[in-house]
């Protein structure tokens, strides 16, 4: 089994944790179903699904080394998400912005070594697309699954892997920086849900030169009524699901070579499972 999926740090029926459940079968990734878990006791349930299986998440897993050396967090992964888990949402926000407080202008959030090359935002920020308070509600549940969470605790004894996943990565190869989404999940835009149906026409292509095929060694096969799903959803998060699991397949396809981990991915920030990122990318 493989699953992708797009986190929420405040799962509820309007804004829930999407995933999208597949299994592989040669080069196809064929999506079975899309689950929208509303509370953060189903994603745990997801997570300790028994069995194989690779997962894609979309949040980021770590936080930057400055930070953690400036906040004296222990230099290990599990042991500063012990701790962030400890200090929990509203502390990890007040940390947050007072270490931001207290730096200089242009340097408030810093960055991973894999966010510069995925231009990605800063893993520290807790506003706007709060993706530090995904990182702190997140993290910790990766941490107690007993999952081998790569690269920061590899499990030798674990059939279940998870892996980071950035489905704009996947997205941009397709139609470049153009917006397919927006928050509002009742504000229907026009040119938005051409450039979803044209991410998804891209993701399902049969040709043996579709460049998303070449570039992850599969292509994505599912239902018209899920397709439709994927381009209907204003949010982008169905879609987001899909793309996160084309990610994982491609580290599943790399498991003979470390998933596809490259050498400047340390297992205290962390990185993200996509072919461009690799080293030489």
């Amino acid at each position: 089994m493989l699953i992708g999926s797009d986190f929420s740090s405040y799962p509820k029926p309007g804004k829930p944790i999407t995933a999208a459940i597949c299994r592989i079968h040669g080069r196809k990734l064929v999506v079975k179903e899309i689950r929208r878990l509303v509370n953060f006791p189903s994603f745990a349930l997801l997570l300790g699904i028994e069995g194989s299986w690779i997962a894609g998440i979309d949040f980021p897993f770590g936080q930057p080394e400055r930070l953690i050396d400036d906040l004296n967090w222990a230099r290990k992964w599990a042991d500063y998400v012990r701790h962030v888990a400890r200090m929990g949402k509203r502390e990890f926000r007040r940390t947050i912005d007072t270490y931001r407080q207290g730096q200089p202008r242009g340097q408030k959030e810093h960055k991973r070594e894999v966010d510069r090359r995925a231009k990605s935002i800063s893993p520290m920020k807790v506003y706007g697309t709060p993706v530090g308070i995904m990182f702190c509600e997140g993290a910790p549940f990766l941490l107690s699954s007993q999952a081998s969470v790569l690269p920061f605790l590899p499990n030798r004894d674990s059939k279940r892997v998870i892996v980071e996943a950035y489905p704009k990565l996947v997205a941009t190869k397709v139609v470049g920086t153009n917006s397919y989404k927006t928050d509002s999940r009742q504000k229907v835009n026009a040119a938005q849900k051409a450039i979803r149906t044209e991410i998804v026409a891209a993701i399902i292509d049969k040709s043996p030169s579709s460049k998303l095929r070449r570039l992850y060694g599969f292509r994505v096969e599912c239902g018209e009524a899920l397709q439709q799903s994927c381009i209907d959803d204003t949010s982008g998060d169905m879609l987001d699901a899909v793309l996160c699991a084309l990610q994982a397949a491609w580290a599943w396809s790399q498991r003979d070579n470390n998933y596809g981990i490259p050498k400047y991915a340390n297992t205290l920030e962390g990185w993200i499972a996509d072919p461009a990122l690799l080293e030489d990318a």
